[in-house]
């Protein structure tokens, strides 16, 4: 079994990485990398998780593609943009470059009837999911169930010398990307990974210092940000002050 020092520089190994080598991840490590994923702790032991491994690295373009498009804004919502942003123009994310493997995340909501207060009805072989009592916010159980299986996804390629993007280039674009996939409607997609072998290094990542997050007993708000700071953080992308360098070389270098 890990020690907790081995644990701690697995998970600060993991990094997302945009750009990827052009080598083939093994059929095997890919399974592997699922297995992982299925042991993850969920709301009622309900697993609502099912991953869909996309190789063909044409129809992966083809979501980036699909992700950009929804992804572009108007004139009119530029202006309004670099006005509040004091003139800066928005950090061009580009996703899933060269990957060889797209892990698509879904999730099957009628999974959802297992969880605490969750009214449904089974007539003619049809499942409806009605009310809910509200105990607990069955949505919310459901999203953490599939983000926690997500990462031990990610943390799983770590371990494998494999690279990881948590990206969202299926997300916007949903209904398109349901339609070419032939995903039923009770499956919701949640995110997906892109998986390769690294093109870079990735530079240092910002992390706050744990004194500054830990609360014991209360809530000390001493610690707490002010409005004014976690503004000019955001204003001066101060949290990507690493990573938006490294993106802007990599997006030069990709030309």
């Amino acid at each position: 079994m890990l020690n907790y020092n081995e644990y701690l520089e697995l998970i600060k190994t993991r990094r997302s990485i945009r750009k990827f080598k052009d080598e083939k991840v093994s059929e095997e490590d890919i399974k592997k990398i699922i297995d992982a994923a299925r042991y993850a702790p969920s709301g009622m032991n309900s697993q609502p998780w099912e991953y869909i491994v996309i190789r063909d690295k044409a129809l992966i373009q083809e979501f980036v593609s699909m992700s950009e498009d929804d992804m572009k804004i108007s004139p009119l919502e530029k202006k309004i943009f670099e006005k509040q942003m004091k003139g800066k123009k928005p950090l061009k994310l580009k996703m899933a470059q060269n990957a060889p493997v797209l892990i698509i995340a879904v999730g099957d909501t009628r999974k959802k009837i297992s969880l605490p207060g969750q009214m449904y009805q089974l007539k003619d072989g049809k499942l409806k999911i009605g009310k809910r009592i509200p105990i607990h916010d069955n949505d919310e159980i459901f999203v953490s169930s599939m983000a926690t299986s997500f990462l031990q996804m990610l943390t799983a390629a770590t371990s494998l010398g494999l690279a990881s993007q948590y990206c969202t280039i299926v997300t916007s674009p949903r209904k398109k990307v349901k339609e070419k996939l032939n995903i039923p409607s009770y499956m919701k997609i949640y995110d997906a990974a892109a998986i390769g072998y690294a093109s870079y290094e990735p530079r240092q990542k910002y992390i706050r210092e744990l004194d500054n997050i830990v609360h014991f007993d209360q809530y000390d708000t001493s610690k707490s940000w002010s409005d004014e700071y976690i503004a000019e953080r955001a204003e001066n992308k101060l949290d990507m002050k690493f990573v938006s360098v490294q993106l802007n070389e990599i997006n030069e270098k990709s030309v």
